[in-house]
């Protein structure tokens, strides 16, 4: 290992607890630094997650209740960052329980080795569509969630009521903003000069994006494109996300050779319940990796 620097794995994790264990055994490295949130509606976490690893250390963040489409989104993950960016650390990993390593740590730090200073996230200029999920205030979003539970049709009324009034009254929370805003996938790899620039800018955060829908595919996007290190960024997560068949599509075994062949660092999504044995073969040939790695080094 003639690599060096530090690398901090920030994950968010509600679920999929094997998979979790797997990622960490596969990342374990005195390099590699984890920063895990769980989800407070969890009442059972199977296991002590702070004792899955032998090498790296592990922080646990305070725990809050996530709700998808819900500003605490935005608020868990900003306060899972700057628990990281508290290290200083080369590069930042923002995945989540559900992704898969593809390649060994030791080649993970090879790659941004070779590309250092480099920013990877996955974005574009934001649409229309994409702003009027920050032009307007959306109540009870963090109650409301997909809106599949009946519980909640009171809530859906209301918010549906106040966008209403916004949209006659011509609300807009963004007139006065002077950015470019972009969305994208939420994952990301980026350097500290990123990480705490983006950390540095709390009080955009809850001006714009807190009391939005899915803000979090707009806020740390537009930030980092509106940032000083904005000429640093590569237009490619350097995850392998499937969103053609699904929402997105969570991988099976008949997708391994894609995934292995895709040249990414990371995949998502799995699921122990849909297809354990994807999770095993993707897990094995890293592993298998990392000792041909740790062979090939002991006899130089």
């Amino acid at each position: 290992m003639n690599n060096t620097g530090r690398h901090a794995y920030m994950i968010m994790v509600h679920n999929e607890w094997r998979i979790l264990k797997l990622i960490m055994n596969m990342l374990d490295d005195e390099r590699n630094d984890f920063y895990v949130h769980v989800d407070l509606k969890i009442k059972e976490i199977p296991y002590d997650i702070s004792k899955l690893t032998k090498k790296s250390k592990v922080y646990l963040v305070p725990r809050k209740s996530v709700t998808w489409g819900g500003d605490s989104q935005v608020i868990c993950q900003y306060e899972l960052f700057q628990a990281a960016a508290a290290g200083h650390y080369d590069y930042y990993h923002f995945i989540s329980g559900v992704d898969m390593p593809l390649m060994t740590a030791d080649k993970i730090f090879q790659f941004f080795d070779l590309h250092k200073g480099n920013n990877y996230f996955n974005l574009y200029e934001s649409d229309e569509e994409g702003l009027e999920r920050i032009k307007y205030f959306y109540l009870f979003q963090n109650k409301i969630g997909k809106g599949l539970d009946n519980s909640t049709i009171f809530y859906q009324k209301i918010r549906g009521w106040t966008l209403k009034l916004q949209k006659i009254f011509h609300m807009n929370r963004l007139k006065k903003v002077n950015k470019k805003f972009y969305r994208g996938e939420v994952w990301f790899s980026i350097t500290d000069e990123l990480m705490q620039y983006i950390i540095s800018q709390k009080n955009f955060v809850e001006k714009v994006f807190v009391k939005g829908w899915c803000a979090d595919e707009l806020c740390w996007n537009t930030i980092a494109m509106n940032s000083p290190c904005a000429d640093s960024i590569n237009n490619d997560c350097m995850r392998y996300i499937d969103w053609n068949l699904g929402r997105p599509y969570i991988f099976q075994s008949r997708d391994y050779e894609r995934i292995m062949k895709s040249g990414k660092l990371f995949a998502r999504k799995f699921s122990d319940e849909v297809d354990s044995e994807i999770v095993d073969m993707i897990y094995e040939n890293v592993v298998n990796d990392s000792v041909d790695e740790r062979g090939s080094n002991h006899k130089k």
